[in-house]
């Protein structure tokens, strides 16, 4: 009896140590399951807020929907989408015309700056040489004029004039027609107006003091002239003194009856 009774003794500490042991693990199971349900729920809570997002839109949506479905839907036939697409067509076609003809007009007008200078000084060059033989002329006038007559001179002076006038027509240069004509400020320049008996030169010229030119439509340089103004005849008026003492009564009577 006695060494059973040792043994249980024994026993007991041990049996007491598994006791505690398995009510420190069904402690912990529990408080596992309890941080599951927790945990369970949070996750239902997260669910329920992001369908209720999630529906917001929706609703929202769908009300737009409702609203949109409201308005008349705009539909073409397929005539006129042809149409259509054959106006984009020509559309796209005329605008890479203008891009075209716009890079074109650029180009020239940058050559013409580019090469304007060169037709500018091929001008001058060909005035030049037609004016040379005209400077001959007169240098070779110059060298026998010790010699020559006042004939001569004048015969060829006149010679010259001859040759430099026609240089400046095959230039297009041109004399102004003024003397006689009606006098027109776009190729006159009036200097002077002289008085004049004859009505008929009224507002003609009657001088010309230089002559004008012209370079085919533009005008080189104005004819200065003189124009005629034909005088007024003073109209004959009777002095006081001369009037009728009875005419001057009469004139009196015919005022205090009106």
């Amino acid at each position: 009896m006695s060494e059973n009774t040792k043994s249980e003794n024994e026993a007991s500490p041990a049996n007491e140590a598994v006791m505690e042991d398995q009510a420190s693990g069904e402690s912990q199971a529990e408080n596992t399951s309890e941080l599951s349900d927790v945990g369970s729920d949070s996750e239902v809570g997260t669910t329920e807020e992001a369908s209720a997002e999630t529906e917001g839109p929706e609703m929202d949506s769908g009300a737009g929907s409702e609203s949109d479905s409201g308005e008349e839907e705009f539909e073409l036939s397929p005539d006129e989408l042809k149409s259509l697409l054959k106006r984009s067509e020509e559309r796209d076609v005329y605008l890479d015309e203008l891009r075209r003809m716009k890079a074109e007009f650029d180009n020239y007008q940058k050559r013409v700056r580019r090469e304007r200078p060169g037709w500018e000084a091929q001008a001058v060059r060909r005035l030049i040489q037609d004016l040379l033989p005209i400077i001959d002329t007169f240098e070779r006038a110059m060298e026998s004029a010790e010699n020559a007559t006042v004939e001569s001179l004048a015969e060829g002076v006149s010679m010259t004039l001859t040759m430099a006038l026609q240089t400046l027509e095959s230039h297009k240069v041109k004399e102004i027609q003024a003397k006689g004509e009606e006098f027109d400020p776009n190729f006159h320049e009036a200097i002077l107006q002289m008085p004049t008996d004859d009505p008929e030169l009224d507002g003609k010229v009657i001088d010309v003091q230089q002559k004008g030119y012209t370079h085919g439509d533009a005008i080189v340089r104005p004819s200065k002239v003189v124009v005629g103004k034909a005088q007024t005849p003073a109209k004959d008026s009777k002095s006081d003194s001369d009037k009728d003492p009875k005419e001057e009564e009469a004139s009196e009577e015919k005022a205090k009856k009106s």
